[in-house]
Order: structure tokens, then sequence, then C-alpha cells
């Protein structure tokens, strides 16, 4: 299997002219569309130094499950093998589910994602999201802080990572990430 930081350099080498010049002005697009009680993860390479990471992300839709709930996150995380926890991060989660008030109506709840030295940082709900359509999100990575920006909030978290990367995953939903970029600060 090959690894993700192998991924899109050989993705762009087949598809030149679309997929790279695609990427190059209005970032990429990422369906992580998963069945219930499985998990998909995409991690992408971040440049050395300060970065930001913008984009947005939509529900399309969630397949219910008795012992675990819909969700995606997105962090900043010191880089690992794909497939493991990372022992230090900063982003933010979505998990969603069905409006009990309103038929076919989704309910997402936005959280920060924090952990550092291998232990979880819990954090409040931040916010209710009842009106679905797409929420636009920025992580900046600046001096060992991230500040996250989405919703109409803003939270910074401290964060050791010498060797960062941008890690996505998602769970028994249909999460849409699109217009993701990851760039250099100056």
């Amino acid at each position: 299997m090959l690894k993700c930081r192998y991924m899109l350099p050989l993705i762009a080498l087949l598809y030149p002219p679309t997929l790279a010049a695609a990427a190059d002005r209005t970032g990429i697009d990422y369906g992580c569309d998963t069945a219930p009680g499985h998990f998909s993860e995409l991690v992408l390479p971040a440049p050395a130094g300060d970065f930001v990471v913008s984009g947005e992300v939509e529900l399309g839709g969630i397949t219910q499950h008795e012992h675990f709930l819909s969700l995606t996150r997105l962090g900043i995380a010191q880089r690992g093998e794909p497939g493991t926890s990372p022992s230090d991060v900063a982003g933010f989660s979505l998990g969603a589910l069905a409006d009990p008030e309103r038929r076919n109506r989704l309910i997402q709840g936005l959280g920060w994602e924090e952990s550092a030295n291998g232990r979880d940082v819990e954090h409040p709900i931040a916010t209710v999201l009842r009106d679905g359509g797409k929420t636009a999100f920025t992580l900046t990575f600046q001096a060992g802080t991230v500040t996250l920006r989405m919703a109409g909030l803003e939270q910074r978290i401290a964060l050791n990572a010498p060797t960062p990367a941008v890690r996505i995953g998602c769970s028994g939903a249909d999460f849409r990430y699109s217009n993701l970029t990851i760039a250099p600060i100056g």
C-alpha cells in the first residue's frame, strides 16, 4: 500500500494538466464518505515553517449506527504514520446526527480537537450548526500555535509539531471538503 505522502505526487504525474492545475487555482476537493463503523483518513504534507490551511466542509448525509456518531476531524498534527493517533494535534471536529425536531434535517456539533503529549484535552461543544450548507474554516500554524476560525468562532491551541502534517478523518457520513489549500505564510 502506498503512503499518502506518495499519493498526491503520483496522482499529479498521472493527471498533470487537470488535477494539478485545478489544485493550484482552487485547492483540492475531498469526499470523505465512509460506512458506519468504519474510518477513513487522509494525511497531507505541510510546508516547513508557518502556514495556513483553509477550505470549506459540508455534510452530505449520515448513516445511523447504534454505537458510533457520524463525524469528521481536520487538524494539524505532528507527522506520523497514517492510521496511528498523533501525539500532538490541534483542529476541529464535526459530529452529526438526525434532528429529532425536524424531519430530514441534520444537527452538527462543532468542537475543538486537542491532544498534547499523547493526552486528549477536553473542550465543550463550541456551537451547534443546524442550517447545513458549506462551513468555511481556517487553521493558521504560526510560532507553535494553531489559530482556528470557523462558524464565527476563534480558538487558539499551542501545538508541538516540529514536522507538521494536515490530517483529515471521517466516519459514518459523507463529509465533503472543498477548496482545501495548504499555503506557506510569507
